[in-house]
């Protein structure tokens, strides 16, 4: 097994016998906003030291814990201090942690960092949302060879910071009138700040900000597949554009005196607009692959359709609240005033199994043997059915094709439908 991947391993076996706790969110917490973790309902801390093999932080400031917890009720992990390339730890193991919380859950990766201003329209206290990276004599947390267990081998890094969570912290910022700058971060080693003449070809390069971290975080976490976000605090402007001499000391007092600010930005909506952007998206993919398979399933229902007289089947395919599905063809009679249509017959089906709550059909129909050409809507003695038993925001799915499909809710098509609550 490759040696980087075992270490991982390690630590998350670690971290998993002392807490069984599932993060959405990441947060990494840069220089002076570690005061931000309060606003956390702890669940759990982990020191780093506690954690076999871990890199343990060594700058001052940092305190060196993993939080788990709950901003509101949205699952988050934090990174109350991170690791960096110039403590002398291996580039695999600054961006360790960053794998581990991905590991334990996180999609997301929130990050922040104190960061030199290198745009000149820049002020001290300024917050920067990162809109993209450069990296500068950081070593990339991929040299070596690929862990396929983690991602693929060549990862595309057209779009590491996600539009859509960039597009919420704007939002947030200007909900909670807060100034809010963008531009491009960039990673240089340190511990040295950077010379004047380092600035100036950042500046030509389009750089606006410049620090001693994040980037090798955000290559690890989009090889991952994550989706990041970013924000810099910037606490100094670089040197060579003030005469002031520049040191650590500053950049703690400027991020503290941030920090308030900061937890506005980032507490009053960002994390928890992350997650429900991040819980639409699952309920996307979750509607697209559902809407699929009883797509798939409501053609294979025509197999089952007994129409011997008219030669037009008809296949429904009905999805229950709890996730179970019923298939019903129609079943013609030679009264042909006892036949039943397929929607009726997966609803009675289901209803005879003592189900009660469903959320979606559907139905497939044409001449015996063929393709569909045409929807087959539901007819008003099947739509009624769907009004005794489903919601006005029941879906209907109208099927020529697996390919080929439309979408309805029973509102849509029986707007002004009635039920028991309307007799009694």
């Amino acid at each position: 097994m490759n040696q980087v991947y075992a270490k991982l391993q390690n630590c998350y076996e670690c971290v998993r016998k002392k807490t069984d706790f599932v993060p959405k969110v990441a947060i990494v917490l840069g220089s002076g906003l570690g005061d931000y973790a309060e606003q956390i309902r702890v669940v759990t801390e982990i020191p780093y030291a506690e954690i076999e093999g871990f890199p343990v932080s060594t700058v001052p400031g940092h305190a060196g814990k993993f939080i788990f917890g709950y901003l509101d009720e949205i699952p988050v992990v934090c990174m109350k201090g991170r690791v960096h390339y110039y403590e002398g730890y291996d580039v695999t193991d600054v961006v360790l942690p960053t794998r581990l919380m991905k590991l334990l859950g996180a999609e997301i990766l929130f990050l922040t960092n104190a960061a030199g201003g290198v745009n000149t329209s820049f002020h001290a206290g300024d917050l920067m949302l990162i809109r993209d990276h450069i990296s500068v004599f950081a070593p990339n947390p991929l040299i070596g060879a690929n862990m396929d267990e983690l991602g693929l081998r060549f990862p595309d890094m057209s779009h590491v910071y996600d539009k859509d969570l960039q597009q919420i912290i704007r939002e947030t910022a200007k909900e909670n009138g807060i100034y809010l700058q963008e531009g491009i971060y960039t990673q240089l080693t340190g511990p040295s700040f950077e010379s004047p003449a380092e600035i100036r070809m950042l500046r030509t390069l389009g750089c606006d900000a410049v620090g001693m971290s994040t980037v090798v975080e955000a290559i690890a976490a989009n090889h991952m597949g994550m989706r990041i976000c970013g924000i810099s605090c910037i606490t100094n402007l670089a040197a060579g554009m003030t005469s002031q001499h520049l040191n650590h000391q500053e950049v703690q007092q400027t991020a503290d005196r941030v920090a308030e600010q900061f937890q506005e930005e980032a507490g009053n909506g960002i994390c928890e607009e992350i997650c429900i952007d991040t819980e639409k998206k699952e309920m996307r993919m979750i509607q697209e692959t559902e809407e699929k398979a009883l797509v798939s399933q409501a053609l294979e229902a025509r197999k089952l359709a007994y129409a011997p007289y008219s030669g037009y089947t008809v296949g429904a395919a009905l999805l229950t609240a709890d996730g179970h599905r019923y298939l019903g063809g129609n079943i013609e009679n030679a009264s042909y005033g006892a036949t039943n249509c397929a929607e009726r017959t997966a609803f009675f089906k289901a209803v005879s199994e003592g189900e009660r709550e469903f959320t979606a059909i559907a139905i497939a129909g044409g001449i015996s043997g063929e393709a569909p050409v045409e929807y087959a809507y539901p007819c008003g003695i099947c739509r009624q059915v769907m009004q005794e038993f489903c919601r006005d925001d029941f879906v209907i799915y109208v099927v020529n094709s697996e390919q080929d499909y439309q979408r309805y809710t029973l509102k849509e098509l029986l707007p002004f439908g009635f039920g028991g609550d309307a007799i009694r």
